[in-house]
């Protein structure tokens, strides 16, 4: 009878143990899952925020480069009406 009591607990620990290994794999699974759920979501709110920088920039810089070429265009015409009166 004491062989056989020995045996169930022989087992009930290897079961314990058991449970506590599948216990660590889930737990080091679902850290996993959330590690990567996070590298997703920063990889998303980098595109969003390349995405914006972009934007902006091509708001800012068409109206500059517009008002910049709008001067260059000026100086030219100056320097254009200078060269005929020169003579060059």
């Amino acid at each position: 009878m004491d062989g056989l009591l020995a045996e169930n607990e022989k087992a009930i620990k290897q079961r314990i143990v058991d449970l506590k290994l599948k216990d660590k794999e889930i737990s080091q699974l679902e850290k996993l899952q959330r590690i990567k759920r996070t590298e997703r979501e920063i990889k998303r709110e980098g595109t969003w925020f390349k995405i914006a920088f972009i934007g902006i920039g091509i708001l800012i810089g068409l109206p500059v480069g517009g008002f910049l070429n709008h001067l260059v265009g000026q100086n030219a015409a100056v320097s254009s009406s200078i060269e005929q009166v020169s003579g060059k």
